[in-house]
């Protein structure tokens, strides 16, 4: 009598996975999170969830863009309309370089769950199809909080069901040392700088697994949003 059950809940899953978007390599794309420029001819953009104005998310929906929508995870910066909302015995150190922003402690899912879950139903109610969760990777950051690797990979499993109930695609962004880790609970990735650091073959789980990478680099030969086959042909040419 226990078949039916399992069937069902088989179906339930399947179901689930069918509703959340699962971008695929190959995807034209831009990083456009300090404001969006419209004119751009790509298939997906990536654009800060909570600053982006509902015209704008109307606009890509219109033209039948897909949207990855910016938040941060790990860390917090002080002009965020739920900044007030992360209590001081969470918040760290600063993060180097950037004067505004925080370490947070990850550890502390019972505080960030609320805080996140109400980031999760805006970018829904706005029109996210993704969430790329960024600072990822406190572990190896001076946090001021003693985060070990166990830590880390606990959260981002964490944070990836928490995505996931709301039928979104969530994206890991950089964290290359866990990436075989995390792939199973990651639809994609976003990573930075790879070919500058020789570092792309980190990401290799999610290529063999046939999930969108989404590779951008700020300087050098490969400037801007580029696709992870042609960083990764330019890191081997660059280490030779």
């Amino acid at each position: 009598m226990r078949t039916p059950v399992v069937l069902f809940s088989l179906f339930l899953f399947a179901l689930q996975v069918a509703c959340r978007w699962q971008p695929t390599p190959g995807l034209t794309w831009d990083y456009q999170i300090g404001g969006p420029n419209l004119s751009r001819d790509v298939r997906v953009y990536v654009i800060d969830g909570e600053s982006a104005s509902a015209s704008v998310f109307s606009s890509l929906k219109a033209a039948g863009k897909k949207i990855i929508c910016y938040y941060s995870a790990g860390a917090v910066e002080n002009w965020r309309k739920d900044y007030k909302s992360f209590p001081s015995s969470i918040i760290g150190k600063d993060y180097h370089g950037w004067p505004n922003e925080k370490w947070l402690d990850i550890r502390r899912t019972d505080i960030l769950g609320p805080i996140f879950d109400a980031r999760l139903q805006l970018g829904k109610q706005k029109g996210c199809d993704a969430i790329e969760w960024d600072n990822v990777n406190i572990h190896i950051q001076d946090s001021g909080f003693p985060i070990t690797a166990q830590d880390n990979l606990n959260f981002l499993k964490w944070l990836s069901e928490l995505t996931r109930s709301f039928d979104l695609a969530v994206g890991m962004k950089n964290n290359g040392g866990q990436a075989s880790a995390l792939v199973d609970y990651f639809d994609f990735a976003i990573v930075e700088s790879c070919a500058k650091y020789k570092e792309c073959q980190k990401y290799l789980p999610f290529y063999n697994q046939g999930k969108a990478i989404f590779a951008v680099e700020y300087e050098g030969t490969c400037t801007g949003p580029v696709s992870y086959t042609h960083l990764r042909a330019h890191e081997t040419k660059a280490n030779l």
